[in-house]
């Protein structure tokens, strides 16, 4: 054992073998070559036969049959050969000379005959023969005595033999024997097993617990290898665990060196860059503290400084650094290196790595990583410790970064407790491990609490999680922490927070993605949540995203180096899913799709390249091959398919990214924000767009669990980019529309990515306070907030984990979904079409389901069975008809009353404003509903005799009436704003002359009209003009009043004293008015 080895083992007695030899064997070699001396006269030639095949199978090739004939040769003339190998099993060898004796045939003569020229040459003269007469095809001969023969007999013997008969002869005699018969305990075993010997000439050893556990993942590892069953990836860390193996169970040098070269040989075969550099270091690392050969370490140190110079990696270079160290060693004890030039050229890639500005976390884990270096190169104690102390304070946030290294050199070498700051660094060490082990045990626990939840409770597992992310961002935690981020993305796509999904599951393939490109570690949230992606980016309507998605799925499961279960059935489901989205494709977009066809049959997605050629004009003809030629019954399979139950799944209509718009949406506590992209996609407008959308649902995530209900139904965003910006993003919301939010942006500098971070998470910020502006006008949510930033940690989830503007676009680019860079080079399909076909032109949505005017009211708490705090964002609808903010601003000062003598066009209710802004109410309702709202959607109410002390006044109360819903499939919250007037006429005598006008037309007409003052005449907004049905309006006294018309019941105030006729002392307003005034009005 090895100086570094015994030191090694020192520090690190679990990598090392815990057997002990109890009694060592007595089988020497002085017994042995007295043993192969007298074979014959014992009778053991067939027994030697044996032996020699066994040795031969371990150190010339593992492939030889046994011969079954007669001593001496038989029939075959030989005593052993090679059988054929699959090339693929071969390589997975680690011993003999494994390739070639796989392909080629080998044929093996032994002896213990004395006279061995004689018979070698008798029997190399039979095989050629044999080879001739019979075709064996032989192109080498070894031949295996028990004599010893003198090198210069046995080099003259092989040339004379080549040239007589053209063939490889190999003689290998008694000392060849002993030296590999005595080399290891797999040898000596075979030798006392071949002749039979006593247990005594065997080791007796104690297996220890580690060993034992050690041999048999390593015996099972060794029968996966050469199954033949195993997927690449499966095949490279199978053979790296088996080296690991080999090493702690300390096996001999030449099964190590053999292990190494096959480990070598399968990762260059069948890895990526990262395995092979991995197999490298880890032949390096091997030799080094196991089995000590300073020239073979140099070697491989070589290649992998070559690697590590020629790549980007910062992991190669902390691997380096470590390397180096150990050649530093090496050339303290006089080895021949030249390591001055070494060490310049690592400094070269430090100093391009730490001087990258578009990499900040690379720079920082390379200096980490060199300050052990520095130990070596001579640098002060002072200047090092210093350069540590600011290292360990740039630490938080970082996730590669483990501080354990740091902490351990500091402890274990004395060199640094010179340093004047060393107390103060070890103490900030001890801190931050301390606090983080702290956080760490508290956000296992907090995951897990989550995790339970996470079905019954889905808004309570999130806040539970939320609380849980930053105490699991570190490199001890990488684990819990994506498992965390998964779990999260399911429970917002389980509440209907489709963007935050979209963007959790994005964080973690990214992550997991540069794990293994840096690592070459598979996570196995690498595939599920590209599964993910792709299924949430096709409710989305994002096609191409899904569809990449659908590829890095497929490839992820390939890297994945264990077994995974069968997605056959989800692949196909895949498939059909988006078959059904893409017959809702407009036609005048399908007309440019010519290429998507043949680009969908490349990605195996064989039933929408079929459907898309069906929406081009043409029948799929394997397809209509399997429908005996029967176009009809092909346009019935497409009529149903668009059919299917999955169509409810599919949220929004497809979108490829060649439409002159991109609409995204999403629904937030009742709040319907729609952002806008109009132009061109290439400066990441959809990744920002998503981020944004993702990061409102994040933050906005427990708000139902938190009784925050958005008071605005609509928000809309529009998304511009600008190349002469002045801040990387701005937004600001219209004066004119407060619920409408311009942002603009440029691109950001990837040169200085933490500013351009920076800048953009301050934004985010600024941007969830508009939107929480806008969605809660009135100061008494403000507590809600606060208290979900507190308790549900709602900024630590909606800061890092949603955007995907820099993890995503800086991992997988900004051209990955961009159909002009993915389409481009596949056979166009030109449109047969002139309009869309009639088979699938059909509506795709369900039948529209009438809106509903609740008929009871029900007063208190929510009925038992129901659970709104639960309630999905999906389910979760606050009426647009009254835009709150907007209303704010326009000032409703009263209704005027317009009628035609002839009674030819129906009486006008008038809205009257002080301010023009009231055009963009009527606006809006337009562009919502049209000039004629024929389904009642805006809800008047005017109620009559509300005050006993001035009986003319009366209120008036503008809402949405009926209200779309589920088909009762799930509970729903409808959040309905309402807007009322008091009027406070002298007199009834308009608002009769509008009653009875009323009951002569049966309909009437509302709009906008503007007062410049009180006493000015008002401009009335004609262009404006909604007609409305008779059913939309309600005019009402006071004690009329019902207690199941909600609306109604919504123009009363607890301040009322209404006019109460005699007989009508009962009347239900009178308990409505008692109720508000107790605070007992839950339920509206």
């Amino acid at each position: 054992m090895g100086r570094q080895t015994e030191a090694f083992k020192k520090m690190h007695p679990e990598q090392f073998s815990d057997s002990k030899i109890i009694q060592k064997g007595k089988l020497d070699r002085n017994f042995l070559d007295f043993y192969f001396e007298t074979l014959t006269s014992k009778g053991l030639d067939k027994a030697f036969e044996g032996f020699c095949r066994h040795i031969a199978e371990v150190e010339i090739c593992p492939n030889l049959l046994p011969q079954t004939g007669p001593t001496g040769g038989g029939d075959s003339k030989v005593d052993s050969e090679t059988y054929p190998v699959a090339e693929a099993i071969s390589a997975l060898w680690y011993y003999g000379n494994g390739n070639k004796a796989a392909t080629e045939r080998w044929a093996f003569a032994i002896s213990a005959k004395k006279d061995w020229r004689t018979k070698v040459k008798s029997d190399v003269a039979k095989i050629a023969k044999v080879n001739e007469e019979g075709s064996r095809g032989y192109t080498k001969v070894f031949f295996m005595s028990n004599q010893y023969i003198s090198d210069k007999k046995r080099a003259d013997t092989e040339d004379e033999l080549r040239r007589l008969y053209n063939l490889d002869v190999r003689i290998i005699d008694r000392t060849w024997l002993l030296d590999k018969s005595l080399k290891n305990t797999t040898n000596v075993e075979i030798v006392i097993k071949s002749f039979g010997l006593s247990d005594s000439f065997s080791d007796e050893k104690q297996v220890g617990e580690r060993d034992y556990r050690r041999n048999q993942e390593y015996e099972q590892i060794e029968n996966q290898l050469v199954s033949g069953k195993l997927k690449p990836s499966q095949m490279v860390s199978l053979s790296q665990r088996s080296l690991v193996l080999a090493r702690e169970l300390e096996l001999s040098k030449q099964q190590i060196m053999n292990l190494i070269e096959r480990n070598n040989r399968i990762a260059k075969e069948h890895g990526t860059s990262v395995d092979i550099a991995n197999s490298i270091y880890d032949a390096a690392w091997t030799i080094y503290w196991w089995y000590t050969d300073t020239q073979l370490y140099y070697d491989y140190y070589k290649e992998y400084e070559k690697i590590t110079l020629e790549d980007s990696n910062v992991n190669f270079f902390k691997n380096l650094v470590t390397l180096w160290t150990n050649l530093y060693s090496l050339s303290l004890e006089g080895n021949d290196i030249p390591l001055d030039d070494h060490t310049t050229r690592l400094k070269k890639k430090y100093n391009q790595l730490i001087n990258d500005p578009s990499k900040p976390n690379t720079a920082i884990e390379a200096r980490a990583s060199y300050q052990l270096m520095r130990l070596f190169l001579g640098d002060t104690p002072n200047d090092i410790v210093n350069d540590m102390i600011q290292i360990v304070d740039d630490s938080f946030g970082h996730l590669d970064l483990d501080l354990y290294p740091l902490s351990r050199a500091i402890q274990e070498i004395p060199f640094f407790e010179e340093a004047e700051r060393y107390d103060e660094l070890f103490e900030r060490i001890v801190t931050i491990m301390s606090e983080q082990k702290q956080k760490s045990e508290a956000s296992i626990m907090l995951a897990k609490r989550g995790h339970s939840l996470k079905e019954k409770k889905p808004y309570e597992s999130l806040s539970y999680f939320s609380r849980a992310l930053m105490g699991l961002y570190n490199e001890n935690n990488k684990t819990y922490l994506i498992t965390v981020i998964m779990e999260m993305g399911e429970v917002f796509e389980k509440v209907g927070l489709f963007w935050a999904a979209r963007n959790f599951y994005y964080y973690d393939f990214c992550l997991c993605l540069n794990q293994y490109m840096k690592f070459g570690k598979v996570f196995p949230a690498l595939f599920i949540s590209a599964h993910a992606l792709k299924f949430i980016e096709l409710r989305l309507g994002h096609i191409l995203y899904a569809i990449n998605f659908d590829s890095l799925a497929n490839i992820s499961e390939h890297l994945y180096p264990e077994k995974i279960e069968s997605k056959d059935e989800v692949i196909d489901n895949f498939d059909y899913i988006l078959a059904i989205q893409i017959l809702r494709t407009p036609y005048e977009v399908e007309k440019s799709l010519g290429q998507l066809p043949a680009y969908l049959e490349e990605h195996g997605l064989t039933f929408s390249s079929a459907v898309m050629k069906y929406e081009l004009g043409y029948y799929d003809e394997s397809i209509l091959d399997a429908l005996n030629n029967n176009t009809e019954a092909f346009d019935d399979l497409i009529r149903k398919c668009k059919s299917q139950p999955a169509l409810e799944q599919l949220t929004y209509l497809p979108w490829y990214g060649i439409e002159p718009s991109c609409l995204m949406e999403t629904n937030l506590l009742g709040c319907s924000i729609e952002l806008n992209i109009s132009g061109g996609y290439e400066h990441g407008e959809v990744e920002i767009g998503a981020t944004i959308l993702a990061t409102l649902e994040s933050f906005f995530g427990t708000g139902v669990a938190n009784e925050l209900i958005s008071l605005t139904g609509k928000i809309e965003i529009e998304l511009c980019y600008d190349a002469d910006c002045k801040s990387l993003i701005k937004g600001n919301i219209i004066d004119e529309n407060p619920n409408v939010i311009l942002i603009s942006f440029k691109d950001y500098d990837s040169t200085d990515i933490i500013t351009a971070q920076s800048e953009f998470a301050d934004f985010l910020i600024k941007l969830i306070g508009m939107v929480s502006a806008i969605m809660f006008p009135f100061g008494s949510e403000l507590g809600k907030i606060e208290k979900m930033i507190k308790n549900d940690a709602a900024f630590d989830r909606s800061q890092t984990f949603p955007n995907s503007v820099f993890y995503g676009m800086e991992t997988l680019g900004k051209n990955t979904f961009s159909f002009t860079s993915v389409i481009h080079d596949f056979e166009v399909l030109p449109m047969k079409r002139t309009k869309k076909s009639q088979v699938t032109d059909a509506n795709f949505i369900e039948d529209e389901i009438e809106p509903i005017i609740p008929e009871t009211v029900h007063h208190g708490m929510s009925p038992e069975d129901i659970d709104l705090k639960n309630v999905s964002n999906a389910n979760i609808i606050t009426s647009s008809i009254i835009n709150v903010p907007l209303w704010n601003i326009c000032d409703w000062k009263g209704v005027l009353f317009m009628e035609s003598p002839s009674h030819a066009v129906p009486p006008v209710l008038s809205l009257a404003f002080t301010k023009t802004t009231c055009k963009n109410i009527f606006e809006d309702w337009i562009k919502d509903i049209g000039h004629n709202d024929s389904k009642n959607k805006i809800g008047i109410r005017i109620v009559k005799g509300i005050d006993k002390k001035h009986p003319y006044w009366y209120r008036v109360i503008v809402c949405q009436l009926g209200f779309s819903h589920n088909g009762m499939k799930n509970p729903q919250i409808i959040a309905a704003p309402v807007r009322l007037h008091t009027m406070q006429p002298n007199s009834d005598a308009n608002l009769k002359k509008f009653e009875r006008e009323l009951q002569i037309v049966k309909s009437f007409s509302i709009c906008p009209s503007y007062f410049q003052d009180i006493s000015a005449q008002p401009q009335v907004f004609q262009d404006l003009m909604i007609h409305k049905n008779l059913e939309s309006i309600m005019i009402c006294d006071a004690c009329d009043v019902q207690d199941n018309d909600w609306l109604t019941e919504c123009a009363i105030l607890p301040t009322d004293d209404p006019i109460i006729p005699p007989g009508k002392e009962n009347a239900p307003i009178l308990a409505i008015i008692k109720r508000k005034n107790i605070g007992d009005d839950y339920g509206k």
